[in-house]
């Protein structure tokens, strides 16, 4: 059982993990960007060390609010950065050390995932390789502020996946393990909220289970005094956070249509993942691609005898769902940025579509001709991702890179730069 495990689990993990460091280890040598980061180091040490309980209070308090306006409320987020703190703001390498962890841990995360789901450990292997190496991830390490949709992702893969272990099993410790990762997830960020929607369509779509039935009611309850407690507390540290009313209903809906070209610039990054920016604006991003890359994996899935079209279309309604809350945001228009760290939490849909395509559940490990292609594809997303990199390893970096591949925001003086929504 145990030596069982360890080939299942552990080895794949340390794989993972292992790439990772080796992808990201020169990035504990970069300094700021200057875009939020030296603002949160700083911060953050100040009010740990004149009070280390401040971790805590965080839940009850905006601590960001002299950064992030005071819609934000991400406690686990600033907690992570005040633990951080322990050894000096002085002391960068440790930020960034824990942002190639958590990138580590995401990935082996994505691996159970889909063992879960039922795909084969090589596959499951394959794919979450994809994820550590995919430049499209690289802001989630390379700068930051980019491990809160890191730390979103794991908490909301942790709660799925208990999530399915309590719809077969239905075991109290599963139940509460489900809820209490949900809540770290909200926690963490407001997009956590479409994990609910996602477990009701797993649970009817894939799994196809009767309506209201005990697991669903069960689970009911529990969603409800998770949001309550969410909320209330949420309540309390956004003491200035404007009030709900039709008009900010309106716009909320407004800026998630306006920004729809969005989902088709993310599909276009992670499938064609060429001159990435570290700014980029809707007026400088290609959507063509994002429309390339949409036909193909709308039509092989169909085409394909083995795929199953409802794993196909919880694939799609995860990449989609998990990206709505990020098209709410304030900012419209061409000057409007989205950065690339927010697909971290809808990659794992992509993931699982790219499963069901038939070159890839045909990947034989054993065939020279396989090794060889995919191997070409890892390198080559490598060598972008760890180029790419570099973009963050300073200010003067960063900010050439922004002024390279939006031109329109910075080069013209009519359009000013939004401040992106983080």
């Amino acid at each position: 059982m145990l030596v069982s495990h360890l080939k299942k689990y552990v080895l794949p993990c340390l794989l993972l993990t292992l790439l990772s460091f080796l992808l990201y280890f020169h990035v504990l040598n970069f300094s700021y960007t200057q875009l939020d980061d030296a603002s949160l180091v700083i911060d953050s040490f100040r009010q740990f060390k004149a009070n280390p309980f401040s971790v805590f209070q965080v839940f009850i308090k905006n601590t960001l609010v002299d950064i992030w306006p005071q819609y934000y409320y991400r406690p686990v987020f600033a907690a992570s950065f005040m633990l951080n703190s322990i050894l000096g703001a002085s002391y960068l390498s440790g930020y960034y050390l824990v942002n190639i962890i958590l990138h580590a841990l995401t990935a082996c995360l994505i691996f159970m995932l889909l063992v879960k789901l039922r795909y084969a450990s090589s596959l499951a292997l394959l794919l979450s390789l994809f994820y550590v190496i995919h430049p499209i991830m690289v802001s989630t390490v390379a700068w930051l502020p980019g491990r809160n949709d890191t730390l979103l992702t794991i908490f909301s893969i942790l709660s799925f996946i208990a999530f399915i272990n309590f719809v077969e099993k239905t075991k109290l410790a599963d139940f509460f393990s489900h809820l209490f990762f949900l809540l770290l997830a909200l926690f963490s960020k407001e997009n956590g909220l479409c994990l609910i929607v996602i477990s009701l369509l797993y649970m009817h779509l894939v799994l196809k289970k009767k309506w209201f039935c005990f697991e669903e009611n069960a689970l009911i309850t529990g969603w409800f005094s998770v949001l309550t407690a969410w909320f209330l507390l949420r309540h309390i540290a956004l003491t200035n956070h404007p009030p709900a009313t039709a008009a900010s209903i309106y716009a909320m809906f407004h800026s998630m249509i306006m920004n729809s070209i969005v989902l088709l610039q993310y599909l276009g990054r992670i499938f064609f993942p060429f001159r990435l920016s570290v700014w980029p604006t809707i007026q400088d991003s290609q959507w063509i691609t994002g429309v390339i890359a949409l036909v193909l994996l709308a039509t092989v899935p169909f085409f394909s005898k083995e795929a199953k079209l409802d794993k196909s279309l919880f694939g799609i309604a995860w990449f989609v769902l998990f990206l709505i809350p990020t098209l709410t945001g304030p900012n419209t228009g061409p000057a409007a940025c989205f950065f690339n760290h927010r697909v971290c939490l809808s990659m794992p849909g992509i993931i699982i579509l790219l499963a069901e395509v038939v070159v890839i559940t045909h990947f034989n490990i054993k065939k020279k001709r396989h090794i060889f292609l995919i191997s070409c594809i890892f390198l080559f997303y490598s060598l972008i991702a760890f180029e790419h990199s570099y973009d963050y390893r300073n200010s003067a970096a960063f900010w050439d890179n922004a002024r390279a591949t939006a031109p329109h925001s910075w080069g013209n003086p009519d359009i000013l730069p939004v401040r992106p929504d983080h």
